[in-house]
Order: C-alpha cells, then structure tokens, then sequence
C-alpha cells in the first residue's frame, strides 16, 4: 500500500452558489451547507469535503497547472 501525503484545510466557508474554492479552482457542495464551515481535506488524486467530522462530498482533484475549473 503506497503512502499518501494529505493537505488539511480548516473552516473554508460554503458561498451561496454551493462552492468552496481550494486552489483557484471551484468544488461543488449540498445546497443545505451553504453559509456553513467545511474542512477540505486533499490527495494526491481527490478531494474530500467534511462539514463536522462527516464527509459530505469527494470530488477528482485538479492539478496544480489547472485554474479556475468547477467540479460539480
């Protein structure tokens, strides 16, 4: 089993077009999160949205030359 190196990012705010933003690019949440604090947690291939300990979305992670794309 191979090592992951996991990048944690604390309290990013849902706007209110159900997005949080992590490296110039745009992931998608459930519409209920909005206005409320996530934790992102990102690997070397996806990306994982928690809200409370409870992961609430997973998305493929874009590479680091990518900006400004939307996963919904």
């Amino acid at each position: 089993m191979r090592y992951e190196i996991i990048e944690w990012t604390y309290g990013r705010k849902v706007n209110f077009n159900c997005l949080i933003q992590y490296k110039k690019n745009f992931y998608s949440v459930p519409y209920q999160y909005v206005g409320k604090s996530v934790d992102v947690k990102a690997g070397i291939e996806t990306l994982s949205i928690f809200y409370k300990g409870k992961r609430i979305a997973t998305h493929p992670l874009f590479p680091d030359n990518v900006q400004y794309k939307y996963s919904t």
